[in-house]
């Protein structure tokens, strides 16, 4: 039977916690094969000592304070820590299915080998509404089979959190998060799935995405996200172009193009002092097929005019 290490960086999150961390204490699986890493990180409302109170009585929680270094910072710190086989990434304003262990390590008993690392569904919650986000079919595959087939279908998700990644993977390949950016799933998850020679995919929906008001992802100026995700795609071109697959190469090459054009329009990049933010050269670099080519040409004629023809097509 396989154990888990559960990790929850917690920063200013008094009124979801209670809920996050009894979603993992009701898990309906052994608890000597769960390690839970409540990471503090320099809360300044009533977060960290409510860690301790949630953790009172639960040997297999363990809660850590630290000053605060971000959610990067957090993940890593926990990571040092996981003595788990497998670990899992829990933000701690979001929740678990009380059965997610119990179903994943059913699933990783079914395969010959434990696998590096397992693909699974996310439940959204949108208000009133949940959407599953996530895969259709169960499949095992290397990383590399994976990115190709998620990229080639539009549906590769980088979140971190829609995946467990067996421990000594990260360890062996020394994979962690990026420290003071956001966004860091981007940087991680590509380079965790390169490095994984095996990757199960199921549609297993275990991760209920909370999406709230005031969160990273839904902070109006989205100027200081363009900035990190130019910052980040200028990181990970060379680790692509290294690619020997040269299908490979280009697919996470136009990720990364995609990923810039829409973020120039996300965060309205049009203004003389948003511009210098563009970095044209790395949109040129990584702009392999004609739709990018096309949105290259736009974006050099008017940040602006593309932001106009993208509103359209998704009107």
């Amino acid at each position: 039977m396989v154990s888990f290490s559960i990790i929850i960086p917690v920063y200013n999150v008094q009124e979801y916690l209670a809920r996050c961390v009894e979603s993992v204490v009701n898990q309906d699986y052994p608890k000597d094969k769960l390690q839970v890493l409540l990471v503090d990180d320099g809360s300044t409302d009533n977060s960290g000592a409510l860690c301790d109170t949630l953790a009172a009585g639960h040997s297999f929680i363990e809660v850590y304070h630290k000053t605060n270094g971000g959610l990067s910072d957090a993940r890593n710190y926990g990571m040092e820590r996981a003595t788990g086989e497998y670990i899992l990434f829990l933000d701690s304003d979001d929740y678990l299915s009380i059965d997610a262990c119990a179903k994943f390590a059913e699933l990783i008993a079914q395969q010959p080998e434990n696998p590096d690392v397992v693909a699974a569904a996310m439940v959204k919650h949108i208000g009133e509404e949940e959407v599953l986000v996530g895969r259709v079919s169960e499949t095992l595959t290397t990383g590399e089979e994976f990115l190709i087939t998620e990229l080639r279908d539009g549906k590769l998700c980088v979140a971190a959190c829609s995946y467990i990644f067996k421990n000594s993977l990260l360890k062996d390949k020394d994979i962690s998060f990026w420290k003071g950016i956001l966004h860091e799933d981007e940087d991680f998850t590509p380079r965790a799935l390169l490095a994984a020679k095996s990757v199960l995919s199921t549609n297993i929906g275990f991760y209920h995405y909370v999406i709230r008001e005031n969160s990273i992802t839904t902070m109006k100026d989205r100027t200081p996200n363009a900035i990190c995700f130019f910052t980040i795609s200028r990181k990970l071109t060379p680790v692509f172009d290294a690619l020997p697959n040269v299908t490979l190469r280009k697919l996470l090459k136009t990720h990364l193009a995609k990923i810039m054009y829409k973020t120039i329009c996300d965060a309205r990049l049009f203004t003389k002092e948003k511009r210098r933010h563009i970095d044209y050269a790395l949109l040129k670099e990584n702009s392999i097929y004609f739709s990018e080519k096309l949105r290259y040409l736009l974006v050099r004629i008017s940040p602006r005019l593309l932001y106009r023809i993208t509103a359209l097509r998704r009107r």
